[in-house]
């Protein structure tokens, strides 16, 4: 006897789970916002203008089999500026950011492109690229609709041999929560064959 009951409280409990499971409030991703939604960058120019060959700055390459390393001067140099800007979709529900957002690290690398498309080099060709900052207004955005302008050098050498590139810069954040979101945000920047 107490098996059976046993057995029916086990099929009832498993029926109740997929009957009311079916009640539930599904998420909806199209209300979620995504980075793009409340952090938004500026280029300039845009597309940014290389100049070279000749840059005067050196990168190395290592050979390999006990052969001495190579020194070589990167082909192009472009500098660029990047202004980002925290919206007023950052204290919205799905984000709720806790002010100020500080930037925790930026980089950048240089692909070879066509079009603004990116072009992966074959596997026997490699990019060389070096990007620094120059300038920054700072590194904490302190509420919405704050900016952080940034000035950034590139040298690069592509397997293309060309000056059409896109740069990749990424940023991090964290809010100031307590336990802190973080969030990237990543910007292409179009450079001019």
């Amino acid at each position: 006897m107490f098996r059976r009951v046993r057995a029916a409280a086990v099929l009832l409990a498993g029926v109740a789970a997929v009957s009311l499971s079916g009640c539930q409030k599904t998420d909806d991703t199209s209300t979620t916002l995504k980075v793009d939604d409340f952090v938004s960058a500026a280029v300039t120019p845009n597309p940014a203008i290389a100049d070279g060959p000749g840059t005067g700055v050196n990168y190395r390459v290592v050979v390999g089999n006990n052969q001495p390393d190579e020194i070589r001067e990167y082909q192009y140099h472009v500098g660029f500026g990047i202004g980002i800007v925290i919206n007023n979709n950052a204290t919205s529900k799905s984000v709720n950011l806790s002010f100020p957002a500080t930037i925790t690290s930026a980089s950048a690398v240089v692909h070879q492109a066509a079009g603004g498309i990116i072009v992966p080099p074959s596997s026997t060709d490699a990019e060389y690229s070096k990007c620094n900052i120059g300038s920054s207004s700072g590194s904490t955005i302190g509420g919405v609709n704050g900016t952080i302008n940034m000035n950034w050098d590139c040298w690069y050498t592509l397997p293309s041999q060309k000056k059409e590139a896109v740069a990749v810069v990424t940023i991090n954040f964290a809010d100031d929560s307590s336990t802190p979101k973080t969030f990237t945000k990543t910007v292409n920047v179009t450079i001019a064959p």
